[in-house]
């Protein structure tokens, strides 16, 4: 199982770090392996959590010519809140997913669930009749490539949604949970349970959240959030964004094993330095500590990630 963190910015792209979005390969062991066909590599089961804008292009960036397929073998994205930097690329995706399914044959695929907070989704679905026309196909079929439920809806187990959705990632992920979260109207954090019984828990935009803390409890991996250096608190407090230190206090609280920083500030010219197994000195590999609180520091390998950085999970 693969996952590469696709944009690493928060606001705006920048030339070093694009907006947010990030690809989880669902690939058991067990699964079959892809093969080539007349169209291209067969679609793997996958997911997207948030969605910014170039999502699309991050995505090209690592898969080439396979982006196609790529984004047909999506079985779900999840986005976290409203903001432009986490949903901006959603519709071209969309767009590509009709694209690559019409011309394979609809038929071979059963639809794509988009989970997100019901801005999100209105939005998203003044759009399908657009990308369907654009695609040549009829709109009265829309429901045949898409599904939409809100976080808090999907959350419920008798949501009709659920049961098509884990008929195919079930062999992977147990649960998907989205944990209301510190930002702004709407918004959530998301808690993936597989089923060996690991726990990727991603924080989208937010304050420290004790209700994170709980949902994600022995995480196996934490992706929050860390838009600030510890300097900025003041203004993370402002924006409701949190400071690395603040991430990694969290990471400590949560008890997490591995941890990955992300969405840093569009405002540093260069990415934070990478900060290895801080269990043990409040210098990272670069000697720089200017990210990190000594009070933070945590038995867990920390990772500042940068955009395609790939982290794999045993399953």
């Amino acid at each position: 199982m693969k996952l590469i963190i696709l944009g690493t910015g928060s606001a705006a792209p920048s030339r070093l770090r694009g907006s947010t979005g990030i690809y989880l390969e669902l690939k058991s062991k067990a699964a079959p392996v892809a093969v080539p066909s007349d169209h291209g590599d067969m679609p793997t089961d996958s997911m997207l959590i948030d969605c910014g804008e170039g999502t699309y292009g991050q995505l090209w960036r690592q898969f080439g010519d396979a982006t196609a397929a790529r984004i047909g073998g999506l079985r779900c994205i999840w986005i976290s809140h409203s903001h432009a930097d986490h949903q901006c690329g959603l519709v071209r995706i969309l767009y590509e997913y009709v694209c690559f399914h019409t011309s394979r044959g609809l038929n071979q695929r059963q639809g794509l669930l988009i989970i997100g907070p019901e801005s999100v989704l209105s939005y998203a679905n003044s759009w399908v009749e657009h990308i369907m026309s654009a695609c040549g196909v009829e709109s009265s079929r829309r429901a045949s490539f898409f599904g939409f439920a809100t976080c808090r809806d999907f959350n419920q187990y008798h949501h009709p949604f659920r049961a098509q959705l884990f008929s195919h990632i079930g062999a992977v992920v147990r649960e998907i949970r989205s944990v209301p979260v510190w930002h702004c109207y709407d918004s959530y954090g998301l808690v993936l349970q597989l089923q060996n019984g690991q726990k990727i828990v991603y924080s989208g935009d937010t304050r420290p959240c004790n209700q994170l803390v709980t949902a994600g409890m022995d995480a196996s991996l934490l992706i929050h959030e860390a838009t600030f250096d510890d300097s900025m608190e003041e203004d993370a407090v402002k924006k409701k964004h949190s400071t690395v230190g603040e991430a990694l206090t969290i990471a400590r609280q949560m008890r997490a094993t591995e941890v990955i920083l992300t969405h840093f500030s569009q405002r540093y010219p260069k990415l934070p330095p990478p900060i290895a197994s801080l269990s043990s000195n409040t210098d990272d590999a670069n000697g720089d500590n200017r990210f990190v609180d000594e009070s933070t520091l945590l038995a867990a390998h920390v990772q500042c990630a940068y955009d395609g950085y790939v982290h794999r999970i045993a399953i």
